[in-house]
């Protein structure tokens, strides 16, 4: 069965050490249950490992993989570069 999954992902650039830090938050739309991951290190697309390590560590997800999980649901993920550390969660 092919779920259905909308992250927020937050990305902000620490300029002074050179650091990029992201965020990931997931609403589910059944329960009404939120789900963020907090301030996690990590650049370019990580943030779909995290929202994978998220959906495991919840139950959402059974798939053993990450890639299984990218193959056999609808995920899309909304990312918003933000301008503060604060503003990631």
């Amino acid at each position: 069965m092919e779920n259905y999954y909308v992250f927020l992902v937050k990305k902000w650039f620490d300029a002074k050490n050179g650091n990029t830090y992201h965020s990931v938050e997931y609403h589910d739309p059944i329960t009404g249950k939120i789900i963020t991951s907090g301030r996690v290190y990590g650049y370019g697309d990580h943030y779909k490992q995290t929202a994978y390590a998220m959906m495991v560590k919840h139950g959402y997800s059974t798939d053993p993989s990450p890639q299984d999980f990218w193959k056999n649901n609808s995920i899309y993920y909304h990312v918003v570069e933000v301008p503060r550390k604060r503003d990631l969660v």
